[in-house]
């Protein structure tokens, strides 16, 4: 009969054992092409977002809230994009993720969430990029978390599925009313 080995032994193993290599994750033109792909009479929404972010995470839980996923979904499909993580993380990053929001930008000042949808050829034609003012510098929306900026993603989503109708937009604007922050003390 084999002897098994004793425990601690096997653990010093393992610990001891190289680290798996960590599986690159798949390219944004990539995840793009598919999701153009699945789309067919919808619109592509692309959201770019890093594990850190809490606003990322913020629009990431609203539009998972069911009311709002019902409809994005129904018009959308949501490819989420990871740029900008930061050390140990940075593989995390979609290879050519960081291009492609450079170039979407378009030197406004920005950070993430940074959204927008894509056209039938996959090119950025409305994003949460604004003039908050007239004749002020462009900037990212973000998360949309005061009726101005719930206006203007409502906005950007009428324009990405014209579609949508108003009873659809009357309750995402409600849903992310009921999603904003709480106002600080």
């Amino acid at each position: 009969m084999a002897r098994l080995a004793p425990i601690p032994a096997i653990l010093m193993i393992l610990a001891t054992a190289p680290a798996l290599p960590a599986q690159t994750p798949p390219p944004a033109q990539e995840l793009l092409a598919a999701a153009r792909a699945a789309a067919q009479d919808k619109t592509v929404f692309v959201a770019f977002h890093a594990s850190w972010c809490s606003w990322c995470r913020r629009l990431e839980a609203t539009l998972n809230r069911p009311a709002v996923k019902t409809i994005m979904d129904k018009h959308f499909v949501i490819q989420w994009l990871t740029i900008k993580e930061r050390k140990e993380k940075a593989v995390l990053d979609n290879p050519g993720a960081a291009e492609l929001y450079a170039k979407w930008v378009g030197g406004a000042n920005a950070g993430i969430p940074f959204y927008g949808v894509l056209d039938a050829k996959g090119e950025m034609f409305s994003s949460s990029i604004r003039a908050p003012k007239p004749g002020a510098p462009a900037e990212n929306l973000g998360y949309p978390g005061d009726p101005e900026e719930i206006r203007a993603f409502l906005d950007l989503l009428k324009d990405g599925a014209p579609s949508l109708t108003a009873a659809e937009l009357a309750t995402l604007g409600q849903e992310l009313d009921a999603a904003k922050p709480a106002p600080k003390a």
